[in-house]
């Protein structure tokens, strides 16, 4: 089965609320079936791994919902859905929520990957600037020294 977010299928293409929120759906449903993997090929991940679509699709959909389908994408061995995992949390933190973005950034210190590495200190950064710069030090102080270099720049 091919997954249902393909660029060019229906609810794929467009961001507004209505197929974003439909993108979403088959999102969460797809997740279920694929333990934890966003996608069934990993061409077909370009659409969701983007800033906007991850904040805009997934972050905005889960905004009143569980949030536990990013935790399982944090967790996933797939590197483009840990990554849509952190992205997404910009839509809360540009809301003033930081608490998803930090559990989802310890969750991901060890990642090997740099491209996590790059986003995961983009997401810190924006918790410092629109959240609480308490929340990014009180981060910091406690995992600065584990965290990879690229992820502190």
């Amino acid at each position: 089965m091919e997954h249902p977010l393909r660029a060019g299928e229906p609810g794929a293409g467009g961001l507004d609320r209505q197929s974003g929120g439909r993108a979403a759906e088959d999102l969460a449903g797809h997740l279920g079936r694929r333990g934890g993997r966003l996608v069934g090929d990993e061409r077909h991940v370009e659409l969701l791994h983007q800033p906007a679509p991850a904040e805009h699709v997934v972050g905005a959909w889960l905004a009143d919902k569980s949030r536990a389908p990013l935790y399982k994408l944090a967790k996933s061995p797939h590197l483009w859905s840990r990554r849509v995992a952190m992205i997404s949390c910009f839509h809360y933190i540009k809301r003033g929520d930081s608490k998803d973005a930090l559990k989802i950034a310890e969750m991901l210190l060890n990642d090997q990957h740099d491209l996590m590495h790059k986003a995961t200190g983009w997401m810190l950064r924006e918790v410092g600037k629109r959240v609480d710069i308490k929340d990014l030090r009180g981060f910091l102080k406690r995992y600065a020294a584990r965290m990879p270099r690229t992820m502190l720049r």
